[in-house]
């Protein structure tokens, strides 16, 4: 089949960036011919990864609505595979029945229940593919269920594996002393889905028990894509600034290697992500992949992923735009996470590296040999199921 696959440029170090980078080489590699919409990324003509995937820019819309039809028609794709939030436009699923293509839409689910609007725009589409089992059980009740498929996201092991403390820690100009919290996480928008301000007082806590602790962020520290002036949130919840740090905002800007993300991993004593809501929470196994532990919300994707870490289970529930509910995670029981696994580092080194080795290998599940699988099973029965409508 051709296969247009449209997501955030695959150069770019975004979540979704690097879900097209590793998949679409693969799906190549099963014998279908693939072409690329980079609806974030380029701009102004058309470029080619290798010798024969083309890569289509976005034209004014920023979701690409208003050039879709003509890349589709340009490259005369049988497929379109969309990598983003379904509810950010209504035209994917009339354009597939006008134009007669199959639309697969790769979508998230973050709150509870699976929001009306999302629903909405799922209409036309031929197969709804979910990278979670919370979105399964979520969209079983729906009149999409049996459209419904599982595919999650995947993590390079090749990259993302477990490697010396020490070594990366240097690496990055960090202490080697400090009990470091690290936190990858996009700053975007208010109120924001990653819950800085919790984590930060939990740290904080932390900190005030044990003054070695550091937070370390890999983010954008401003305002300037809408999220939190984190300096300022640090300062007014009392950290002090010899006790956090962050990342080159230069390199994060234009997009840090995933051996650098990866040596974030390999640094950070826990990855703390206690988000309202996650669709999957890629850091979650690109941190057990490199043998680090996690703490996380005990909802939506978040606890599918948990193999080595934590789970917060108290929550206050928060009402969005969507008319689904997410989840502010509690303070204290974040700060009692962040407790206990500094405990068990301290005190049962034997454990804290045997959970390291349990959490690192079960992330073999996420593998991208393993997705490429899945994911040609779908498009193997889109195939079979295409077939017999031309023949009918």
């Amino acid at each position: 089949m051709k296969i247009m696959f449209m997501a955030n440029a695959p150069w770019c170090g975004t979540g979704y960036g690097v879900q097209g980078r590793h998949l679409v080489p693969r799906l190549q590699a099963q014998g279908h011919k693939m072409a690329y919409f980079a609806f974030y990324g380029l701009r102004g003509g058309v470029l080619k990864v290798g010798a024969d995937v083309p890569i289509f820019p976005t034209a004014v819309d920023p979701w690409g609505v208003d050039i879709l039809e003509a890349h589709m028609e340009a490259f005369e794709a049988d497929v379109l595979i969309t990598l983003l939030d379904v509810w950010v436009s209504d035209h994917f699923g009339r354009a597939a029945q006008r134009q007669s293509w199959d639309w697969l839409p790769w979508f998230p689910i973050d709150q509870v229940p699976a929001p009306e609007l999302v629903l909405e725009r799922l209409e036309g589409c031929t197969k709804a593919v979910v990278y979670s089992h919370f979105a399964e059980r979520e969209m079983a009740t729906t009149k999409f269920a049996n459209m419904v498929r599982y595919v999650p996201h995947g993590v390079d092991r090749e990259i993302f594996k477990m490697g010396d403390q020490a070594t990366a820690r240097k690496r990055l100009g960090l202490d080697p002393d400090r009990f470091i919290v690290g936190m990858v996480a996009a700053n975007h928008g208010y109120p924001d889905r990653k819950a800085f301000a919790p984590q930060f007082l939990a740290f904080d806590e932390l900190r005030k028990k044990h003054p070695e602790a550091f937070l370390y962020l890999h983010t954008t520290m401003t305002t300037g894509k809408g999220g939190l002036d984190l300096n300022r949130l640090a300062a007014r919840c009392g950290i002090p600034k010899d006790s956090y740090g962050y990342c080159d905002q230069y390199e994060y800007a234009v997009g840090q290697p995933a051996a650098m993300v990866a040596d974030t991993y390999r640094a950070i004593d826990l990855l703390t992500l206690t988000s309202l809501g996650e669709g999957f929470g890629l850091p979650i196994i690109e941190a057990q992949a490199c043998g680090t532990p996690v703490v996380v919300g005990d909802w939506t994707s978040m606890p599918e992923l948990m193999v080595n870490g934590r789970a917060v289970k108290k929550f206050t529930p928060f009402f969005t735009p969507l008319f689904s509910w997410v989840f502010i995670p509690d303070i204290q029981e974040i700060k009692e996470s962040y407790e206990s696994l500094y405990d068990t580092k301290h005190s049962y080194p034997r454990m804290w590296t045997t959970e390291a080795e349990r959490g690192s290998a079960a992330m073999a599940a996420y593998d991208w040999d393993v997705i490429a699988k899945q994911w040609g099973d779908v498009l193997e029965e889109v195939e079979i199921e295409r077939g017999e409508r031309i023949r009918d």
